[in-house]
């Protein structure tokens, strides 16, 4: 192959580094790691989801706009490339080859299954382990199941880190994928034999749970009880255990529960893991006792599981676990106030609003606003928010002005005018929302004179400040409920200035309403200037661009729609600008807008591309 045939830049793969940083670890330090990495994903960290009230612009939802659909494109010498690298010699260009048919097959970008075979002849090859990891790892992502036999054979001869990307992937697909048919019995073997690397062992344990053998309990078990044996050994045998077996281990969880070895909270922790699946009731009465003790990476595993079981079970740990000063720990407790669905639950977790988590307390702000579509729950969610929005925490305060906002409730307006000047800028961007989403005519005076106070600073800001932020909100408080007053402020934020650009488009959404169905001429050039600025040194923005043309539709500005027109064909409907135009040429001719194209890219980047 010629030099000029293709591109080399000299990059090195994302998964070699970091198999560079691993290997350059003492094994004390790798035992450390793989053991927190274990603590981490054995659930002591318990991660809730939920769509919290959120701050929005009407700006981008007024109308809506779609983003363009975009395509990821391929070239398809891409491949022709890759495939030349592999019959290289250079080891170097070899292992970027198969690290990028890594990277496009997991980009979904194109069948590479004709690539095995030069893919195996790099796994056999002497290039060095890091061209042959990078071989497997290539061969396992694409699923090439036919080269389970090489892989297999390069597993047991390039040690850990081959093992570790073959193995689980011949676990997956069947041990009866190669030919040696022992395979599930060598992993068996290999967890009760002290003279194995204990990586190997604790790589052969998660084989076991993903085969669902239950052959291997037993010397598992044997394992958890060794209080000689290493933490990270046994832990994995715990948890591996109790995700293979339903029943059996009580007994020796609660003999675990019983030692005084050093660490204390580790026999409580590997009963807990034994019992992940158990749910007879000498099994429950364990994981109360679990439940309750010191240790939160032991008390969220049992409360978890009693939680899994019947909330009717977990419920009586809600109150110890909100009051922990572990996150996971809140987190789980209140989930279970949640799943329980009682006034008494809304009224424990208002407190929550103010933790220092904030996924934690946006968490409970949007499941206080679900409870309040219950009228059963509405009641008690607006005395406790309304509790809330009277203290001092400006974590609780933000919240709290969320929630008002997001039910409409109009008696906290009073409150939420004295929040508009806080110090922190979370609570002042929050009340400027929960104000707007009000849309009580009889507070517009009084956003009016606090906008025309803090227009100076906007204006003069040299950077970001959450007063910026908040004018935005309420100039579309101004613009959906047509307050005229404020038409010459909003007028100068039209013009390019190094202004915040959510106030700009505000401004400019804003004044499309005041002037809806009317030609303004003077304010509709302003906005076709805009919208036309994209030779300047420093070209207007996109979003300004974008609700200038939707300003312009709205006003029915047919002095522009030549200037509408022309960017509407020059962008067509594969960028957001040229979607708004469309939308704005139909509200003033009324001739259906063009569907949305599909945007096309080619995904570019690669060590090796074609130079046309």
């Amino acid at each position: 192959m010629k030099t000029n045939e293709f591109k080399l830049a000299g990059k090195m793969g994302g998964a070699c580094f970091g198999e560079l940083v691993y290997s350059a670890l003492s094994m004390s330090e790798k035992m450390c790691c793989t053991f927190l990495a274990l603590l981490f994903f054995c659930g002591l960290s318990s991660p809730l989801s939920g769509v919290e009230p959120v701050v929005d612009h009407l700006t981008y939802l007024d109308p809506k706009i779609d983003n363009p659909r975009i395509q990821r494109q391929f070239s398809p010498k891409l491949k022709v490339l890759w495939k030349l690298a592999l019959a290289r010699p250079d080891a170097e260009l070899r292992r970027l080859a198969a690290d990028s048919i890594t990277q496009a097959a997991l980009l979904g970008l194109e069948d590479f299954s004709d690539t095995a075979e030069p893919l195996v002849s790099l796994l056999k090859s002497d290039g060095g382990p890091m061209v042959r990891r990078a071989a497997a790892r290539a061969l396992v992502t694409i699923e090439a199941k036919k080269t389970a036999d090489a892989l297999l054979n390069a597993a047991s001869q390039d040690g850990l880190l081959m093992a570790q990307i073959v193995e689980p992937a011949l676990a997956k697909w069947g041990p009866d994928t190669v030919s040696d048919k022992t395979l599930s019995d060598q992993w068996l073997a290999r967890i009760s034999q002290p003279s194995v690397e204990p990586a190997f062992r604790r790589l052969a344990m998660d084989h076991m749970v993903t085969l669902k053998d239950a052959r291997s309990v037993a010397p598992m078990l044997e394992l958890v009880m060794d209080e000689n044996g290493l933490p990270e050994v046994r832990t994995t045998a715990a948890k591996s255990a109790g995700q293979i077996v339903e029943s059996g281990l009580t007994s020796p969880a609660t003999e675990l529960m019983a030692r005084t070895t050093h660490p204390l909270w580790l026999g409580p922790l590997l009963a807990t893991l034994l019992l992940s699946r158990h749910s007879d009731d000498d099994s429950i009465s364990r994981l109360h006792q679990l439940a309750r003790h010191a240790e939160p990476a032991v008390s969220t595993a049992a409360i978890r599981r009693l939680h899994q079981i019947g909330l009717q079970h977990s419920l009586e740990h809600a109150p110890q676990a909100i009051a922990s000063a572990d996150v996971g720990l809140r987190r789980l407790g209140a989930q279970i106030l949640v799943d329980r669905a009682h006034p008494d639950s809304i009224v424990s977790l208002a407190p929550l609003m103010s933790d220092r988590n904030p996924s934690l307390r946006r968490f409970v702000a949007h499941w206080f606003v679900e409870f309040a579509a219950k009228e059963e729950f509405k009641r008690v969610v607006i005395e406790q928010t309304e509790k809330t929005l009277g203290s001092q925490d400006w974590r609780a305060l933000e919240q709290a002005s969320l929630i008002v906002g997001a039910l409409d409730h109009e008696p906290s307006a009073g409150r939420l005018l004295e929040l508009l000047p806080h110090a922190r800028g979370e609570v002042a961007i929050a009340s400027a929302w929960a104000l707007r989403k009000l849309q009580l005519k009889e507070v517009l005076p009084a956003l009016w004179a606090y906008t025309q106070s803090i227009d100076p600073l906007v204006k003069n800001a040299p950077g970001p400040i959450p007063q910026a932020e908040q004018i935005g909100q309420l100039f579309q408080a101004f613009g959906d409920q047509r307050f005229l007053e404020a038409e010459a402020l909003l007028r100068t934020y039209v013009p390019k200035a190094p202004i915040h650009n959510h106030a700009r488009c505000s401004a400019i959404w804003a004044l499309g309403y005041f002037y809806e169905g009317i030609d303004e001429p003077k304010l509709a050039a302003q906005f076709a200037e805009r919208l036309a600025d994209i030779q300047a040194l420093i070209p207007e923005t996109e979003p300004v661009r974008r609700l200038s043309a939707v300003s312009l539709g709205r006003m029915k500005a047919k002095s522009q729609l030549r200037e509408l027109d022309v960017f509407l064909k020059a962008e067509g409907t594969k960028t957001a600008v040229g979607f708004a135009c469309g939308w704005a040429v139909e509200q003033i001719t009324g001739e259906k807008a063009p569907a949305p194209e599909t945007s096309i890219f080619s995904v570019l980047g690669w060590f090796l591309e074609p130079t046309q």
